[in-house]
């Protein structure tokens, strides 16, 4: 619950957002018969000239047929503004159906494996001035 500011450092395993205890249970039925869940990031979250060696997840979705697996689908929303500046990131970047409502920033960031923003929805400015995409990016 409180504002994180991490300046140079290396963050070693996954950052996973998606297992927040702040969740709740989607009810729109958009899934189909998979259970779907959203997790709050309800504070401001700064990474300056940080190196993430796993993935950074925002989106969780199991392999295989969805309609068939009992694990739920979950999203992630951002209420404070989000800044990766400057960030390396070694694994997979998963905001797909995040909804950022503050500003975010990923200037100069190096995705060197998939950026996945697909359906992201970016309430404010949104930066990727500089930003390098080693594997696919997408913004569908």
């Amino acid at each position: 619950g409180e504002n994180i500011a991490l300046t140079d450092v290396t963050i070693t395993g996954d950052l996973d957002f998606t297992k927040l205890a702040d969740r709740k249970e989607e009810r729109d039925g958009n899934w189909g018969k998979q259970k779907a869940f959203r997790t709050y990031v309800r504070n401001m979250l700064s990474f300056e000239n940080c190196t993430f060696t796993g993935k950074v997840i925002g989106y969780y979705s199991p392999e295989g047929n969805w309609n068939k697996n009992k694990a739920p689908m979950v999203n992630t929303d951002f209420d404070e503004k989000v800044a990766f500046v400057n960030c390396t990131f070694k694994e997979a970047v998963l905001f797909k159906y995040s909804n950022f409502d503050e500003m975010v920033s990923f200037q100069n960031a190096d995705f060197q494996e998939k950026a996945n923003f697909k359906y992201t929805k970016f309430e404010e400015a949104i930066s990727f001035s500089k930003a390098k995409f080693g594997g696919l990016a997408n913004f569908k």
